[in-house]
């Protein structure tokens, strides 16, 4: 009875979500977060929390299972409530070493868990049979086993080797640790294990038996222990007498308290608690704020310090007067960030704390900001210390309907802009050329087709469509994109299509479509003048092959060259004349450029499209049925990288006419991946390799290193790069001096070769790096040729890495934001997809590359069969076969 119905149940959220709008639809999801995990003895104990919801459904049941590569073990679960606790016992960790996934079900169905909340409470890094594990959640929750070549054996079972401390002092800003002579000269490293990090600390010399840390600014509020590395053991560091201390720097005081014997640092932030805060807007975009604490003294000779809490930017405050700052409203609202108000002397940064004193309304006021009606207020943040924060004004905005070029739609919102005009502003995404219409509140537009074909960038191009505010100078002061309330995403369909004839008499198409996010957009392609589309006719003998539009380097490339020269099919490659891999092949033949005349004339006759992207990148037209008989072409997904990391947008439901042939390396990428999530059936799928492997040598002899991190997604400007971790992270590593020495001394270099969106971003003249680290620009030489013409890889977190390990090459992976960057999922487990070693730390990361550089380059990892099934060089011949045999 119970699986009948759950069986309705499922059935009905399935076949009517569609006939109710997206924020409704919401309410009935359940959402899943991570709120508390804890070590008891031997066991961690997760505790989930359901966020509200409304339930559908007769009854609802929740198990966990944990899971490995092999095998499945049900664990004991309790339901509280909205709060679900499961018990997940050490001892697996006895026979699955490396970790595992705990997968939480309701009513047989996997649940998806949305985010982990991490606080000084939950523990995500511990130490279990001399291993350290990080705990993180990507889709579910995971335990991993990190920093793997290193041992955390107990102290007092290998007593000769336990490293104690004799005593701790503080001078001049430098902690020394004085150690038993007997251990001093055998520590290698200290680290710090946190509730959620172990780190390398920095800046530590040995001086006699002492132990000097004179950067004491790296260490973060929490607690944390002392640990000392020794070869490939970390050993935690022993008090011998009880020691207490306390000490301050600029942005922290420290306090040692060794009652459990190991050195335990509590770092606790400088604050003044206030007695009153009095703020008063006086007009002319400023505020006045007096702070007001019963010692008057400790507010003298105080700077107020406003912090973007996004970029880490501050404005620095002069008082006029004790406690008294007269503060610019735009230094608070620029960029429309969060700030975080302290003060500051000659010797401390203090956190303002708000105990003893509450915010009152009155610190809550709109603000006309370049017209656009701000909420502004300063209020309480979580950790209690004063912040400041704005609402923008929402703008409630729909098309409900579409008829050609016709957009019907409203838009609400009007009240909170000031002598702004209400627009629609329609974006080229290439040249961010605009063109805008005035709109009222209720709004039946025309666009005018040939304005938009006046902003069109090229031919083939996507115009975004927003709604917004314009100041009478035709600056867009405000924008956002606008939602189609029938949106049913797919990629190769469309809402509405109109085709008007230009001045040279060519075909300018327009179809109005959506983003994965129901957004509007409009996308254009010209068929030239000279194109009868009568007089062709699809031809199964005739391949068009490419890869983004831009490039000719890898999987099509690959399959390109191999179709020329050993079969006899009729086989053409598509890429845009403009880009630099043309210049490479632009005289070989059957090399098309993109939108040309012959492009268009191949492309309808094309039997079959090979593409290692979706075929908007090789084809002149839309790719969706009723275009050029698009429907009888036979598609091939070649795909760009080993599948397993990252969500990516090929799901099957993503297309109204989906792949004929899904190519994948290994059986597991296409049961546990293509087959199970992107829910592909088995005939559509082949184990094959990918083509640019055949190209891959192995065990070729080279001596170089190449860096090649991926890009991340949240930087989306060139003043959020320039201040987030990402940036700092590999322009520290590039001027790192250690690293710099080890590539001299070793005669190594280092090529560094940023993913092609940060290439503009990472300045090489900025760089100041050794003289054996250079900067590889897009287009010098190919993906291919870099991976061949290297014997170390070090990425984070890209599929070439697989490309590395089938030559038989060392990778080492530099993790640092890995919980960010699979903050939607990760398609596998940790120790599944990284294969090699990990690094979570600069200095840890120069460790392994110092290390493989000693090692001569020699790559330990053995068995690879799970991700890469064959190493014959005769992937491409396999694909082939694959595609004749089902055509």
């Amino acid at each position: 009875m119970k699986k009948m119905l759950h069986k309705f149940a499922k059935y009905l959220s399935s076949n009517f979500a569609g006939y109710f709008p997206k924020s409704f639809r919401k309410k009935f999801r359940r959402s899943i977060s991570v709120v508390h995990l804890e070590k008891i003895e031997e066991s961690i104990y997760v505790t989930y929390e359901i966020e509200p919801h409304i339930n559908v459904r007769f009854y609802s049941d929740y198990h966990a299972f944990l899971i490995t590569k092999d095998n499945s073990y049900k664990l004991s679960t309790k339901k509280n409530d909205l709060l679900i606790t499961v018990k997940i016992p050490l001892n697996y960790l006895e026979e699955y070493t490396d970790g595992f996934t705990i997968q939480l079900k309701s009513n047989d169905e996997k649940m998806n868990v949305k985010r982990q909340i991490n606080n000084e409470n939950n523990i995500t890094r511990f130490i279990f049979n001399e291993k350290l594990y990080k705990v993180f959640t990507s889709r579910a929750v995971q335990i991993s086993s990190v920093y793997q070549k290193l041992r955390f054996p107990d102290e007092y079972e290998v007593k000769d080797r336990t490293v104690y401390c004799n005593y701790v002092k503080h001078k001049n800003q430098t902690l020394y640790l004085n150690i038993e002579d007997t251990h001093i000269n055998d520590i290698d490293n200290i680290y710090a294990l946190y509730a959620h990090k172990f780190v390398k600390v920095f800046d530590v010399k040995k001086i006699d038996n002492d132990i000097s840390i004179s950067n004491l600014d790296q260490f973060t509020k929490g607690k944390f222990k002392l640990y000392a590395q020794k070869g490939e053991c970390m050993y935690n560091i022993i008090a011998n007498t009880d020691i207490k201390q306390i000490f301050e720097t600029k942005e922290h005081r420290f306090e040692l308290n060794n009652e459990i014997k190991y050195l335990e640092f509590t770092v606790i932030e400088h604050i003044i608690h206030l007695d009153e805060l009095i703020i008063e807007y006086i007009g002319n975009n400023k505020a006045c704020m007096v702070l007001k604490h019963q010692n008057i003294e400790d507010m003298l000779g105080k700077n107020l310090l406003i912090t973007d809490v996004v970029s880490n930017h501050i404005k620095e405050v002069l008082p006029i007067s004790s406690g008294e700052y007269m503060i610019e409203i735009d230094d608070l609202i620029e960029r429309f960030s969060r700030k975080k108000l302290m003060l500051q002397d000659e010797e401390k940064i203090y956190q303002i704390k708000l105990d003893r004193t509450e915010l009152d309304n009155s610190l809550d006021e709109e603000y006309n900001y370049l017209g656009e009606i701000l909420r502004v207020k300063f209020y309480k943040r979580i950790d209690g210390y004063l912040g400041f924060t704005m609402k923008r004004p929402k703008i409630k905005r729909l098309i409900k309907n579409i008829d050609g070029l016709i957009l019907e739609g409203y838009i609400n919102g009007n009240q909170k802009f000031k002598n702004l005009q209400q627009s629609m502003i329609l974006i080229d995404r290439n040249s961010e050329q605009e063109y805008i219409l005035p709109i009222e509140d209720e709004f039946k537009l025309s666009l005018d087709p040939h304005e938009l074909i006046n902003i069109m960038s090229q031919d083939k191009t996507i115009i975004d469509i927003y709604i917004g505010y314009v100041n009478d100078i035709g600056e867009v002061i405000r924008k956002t994109k606008i939602e189609y309330q029938h949106s049913d995403y797919k990629k190769d369909t469309y809402y509405s299509h109109v085709s008007i004839e230009n001045m040279d008499g060519d075909y300018v198409n327009f179809l109005v479509t959506t983003t994965p996010f129901n957004n509007l957009k409009i996308e254009t392609f010209v068929v030239p003048k000279e194109i009868d589309a009568d007089k062709f006719k699809r031809n199964p003998n005739i391949w068009l092959v490419g890869e983004r539009r831009d490039t000719a380097q890898e999987n099509g490339l690959a399959m390109f060259e191999f179709l020329r020269n050993q079969t006899n099919e009729s086989v053409y490659y598509v890429i845009d004349e403009f880009s630099k891999d043309y210049e490479k092949i632009k005289h070989g033949e059957n090399v098309l450029k993109f939108g040309s005349l012959e492009h268009y004339e191949i492309s309808l006759q094309a039997g079959v499209l090979l593409c290692t992207h979706d075929f908007e990148n090789i084809l002149p037209y839309k790719p969706a049925k009723g275009f050029f008989d698009y429907e009888n072409t036979f598609k091939v997904f070649l795909q760009h990288g080993v599948l397993g990391r990252k969500p990516v947008e090929y799901h099957k439901f993503y297309y109204e006419d989906p792949f004929d042939l899904f190519i994948v390396s290994s059986d597991s990428e296409k049961k546990d991946i293509v087959m199970d999530i992107m829910q592909y059936e088995s005939e559509d799928i082949v184990v094959t390799g990918l083509a640019r492997f055949d190209y891959l040598p192995f065990d070729n002899l080279t001596k170089d290193i190449l860096l090649m991190p991926t890009w991340r997604d949240w930087l989306n400007n060139e003043e959020v790069f320039e201040a987030s971790d990402y940036f700092h992270r590999y322009k520290s590593l590039l001027t790192n001096e250690r690293l710099n020495n080890i590539l001299e001394v070793n005669d190594i270099r280092l090529n560094f070769y940023p993913h092609y969106r940060a290439q503009s971003l990472f300045n090489s003249k900025n760089l100041k790096t050794g003289p054996n680290i250079d900067f590889i620009e897009l287009g010098e030489e190919s993906v291919q040729e870099l991976l061949i013409n290297h014997s170390l890889l070090v990425t984070d977190f890209s599929s070439v890495s697989f490309d590395f390990l089938l030559m038989n090459k060392p990778v080492i992976y530099y993790h640092f934001d890995d919980d960010k960057f699979f903050r939607k999922g990760l398609l596998r487990p940790i120790e599944e997809t990284f294969v090699g070693d990990i690094a979570g730390s600069e200095e840890e990361l120069v460790d392994l590359i110092h290390e493989a550089i000693q090692n001569k380059f020699v790559n330990s990892v053995e068995n690879l069969d799970r991700i890469l099934k064959y190493r014959d060089h005769n992937n491409r011949k396999r694909i082939y076969e694959s595609i004749k045999s089902m055509m």
